[in-house]
């Protein structure tokens, strides 16, 4: 990590640590204090740690970003919609049931019991369909 700032750039814009306040909400450490500190992006206590792009307001700290490293996976929540992409495949798994979302277009749907309940039309639909 270089000296957290980003001079000539854009002034009061630095990275600092993540780390919990004394009342145990996510917050940044700045010369060498935890405060707390707003958040632009999803922030919680097991991101302590992590160093972050913050902006230095008068207000307070506010944290624009998490710095992460770069993975083939991508979660996009804007408060409407949650959105997962991978470039291979999504598994949703719990104990023994899962949904998995491939990317040649397969979905399998594993369970000991499957239910599939409508309030209106249930509809299966393919070139061919097989039961049992």
């Amino acid at each position: 990590m270089h000296d957290g700032g980003f001079p000539g750039l854009v002034p009061g814009l630095c990275t600092a640590r993540l780390a919990l306040t004394e009342d145990g909400r996510l917050g940044v450490t700045l010369d060498g204090q935890v405060v707390p500190a707003r958040f632009c992006v999803a922030g919680s206590v097991a991101d302590a740690g992590a160093e972050a792009v913050v902006a230095r307001l008068e207000e307070g700290p506010v944290v624009l970003g998490i710095l992460r490293p770069a993975r083939e996976a991508e979660v996009v929540i804007d408060g409407n919609r949650l959105t997962l992409e991978a470039t291979r495949e999504i598994v949703l798994r719990c104990g023994q049931a899962s949904l998995t979302l491939s990317a040649d277009g397969s979905v399998t749907v594993l369970g000991t019991r499957i239910l599939s309940r409508a309030g209106g039309a249930n509809r299966l639909q393919g070139a061919s369909v097989h039961l049992n």
